[in-house]
């Protein structure tokens, strides 16, 4: 029967694994009785092994392939909701060549695309977005004082623990989606537009300008001012000066222009005054307007 069987094609709709070459019947040393063998290709590796036909018919792999796909089995998949990173392939559990195995994936870089191997599962790799040489080229960007002024902004505008979240993010300040995911491309905007370590990053002008409100940190909003101006269009609140007989004499941007209209530097008595904490400063009367 077993020479009747050999004699007859095996058909290819019964496997799973591509038939390479029929072997025939065969005597093995560790078989009692002689065996239909044939080669046949992994589905996964594509390596040629040799099985007895009968068995053959349920298999989808190599000892090898078969070895790893039921330990892939055995873990709990990846959740593709809980990386930022595209999930390409789960590669089990991998030895590092000592004593340690870790959980591995190959991932899709989100800036260049790249496939690479990374490990999984723990908490920085969910939280991972590039691969390593994208990452290093943006080290270069963290050490520049305009990565400091953008991460500032971004923070003031979406962070709500920040302390000045009130008077940004919570009012409706935002920056544009041009940068704010995007260092370099507001690091490369402000140098080719006049940047300099001496001045400060203002939005209030050109909004004003404009009439938008709320305020947004965009290439069209915002311009390059000194420190003292850039506090007067963040922090001022319109102020009148009056003199000690109640007649109005003038109106003024902020109490630091006031003060500047009257010789002086600082603004923080004005704002006392109009607060109701006090009569007068600098031989003047002041009222909010």
């Amino acid at each position: 029967m077993e020479q009747r069987n050999a004699r007859k094609p095996l058909n290819q709709a019964d496997y799973q694994m591509k038939i390479v070459t029929d072997l025939g019947v065969l005597k093995k040393p560790h078989l009692k009785t002689a065996t239909r063998f044939a080669i046949f290709e992994c589905t996964k590796c594509k390596a040629h092994v040799e099985y007895p036909t009968n068995n053959a018919k349920v298999a989808l792999y190599c000892k090898p392939c078969g070895v790893e796909s039921q330990r892939l089995k055995l873990l709990k998949p990846l959740n593709q909701s809980e990386y930022k990173m595209k999930i390409i392939q789960d590669l089990g559990t991998v030895s590092n060549g000592t004593s340690k195995a870790y959980r591995k994936a190959i991932f899709e870089c989100t800036t260049c695309t790249k496939h690479f191997e990374a490990r999984a599962g723990t908490g920085p790799s969910k939280v991972q977005l590039e691969c390593i040489e994208c990452s290093t080229k943006k080290n270069t960007e963290y050490e520049h004082p305009l990565y400091a002024i953008w991460n500032g902004i971004k923070q003031r505008c979406y962070n709500p623990k920040r302390k000045d979240y009130n008077r940004y993010g919570a009012i409706g300040v935002t920056m544009c989606d041009e940068w704010k995911d995007n260092s370099k491309s507001f690091i490369d905007w402000c140098l080719a537009n006049g940047w300099s370590s001496e001045l400060h990053v203002d939005k209030d002008i050109k909004c004003n300008e404009q009439q938008i409100s709320p305020t947004i940190y965009a290439p069209h909003t915002i311009s390059f001012v000194t420190p003292s101006r850039n506090s007067r269009e963040a922090t001022g609140r319109k102020v009148q000066q009056y003199s000690l007989e109640g007649e109005y004499i003038a109106s003024y941007n902020s109490a630091i222009e006031a003060a500047e209209a009257v010789g002086k530097t600082n603004g923080n008595t004005i704002t006392m005054i109009c607060k109701g904490k006090g009569n007068t400063s600098y031989g003047y009367k002041w009222k909010y307007a």
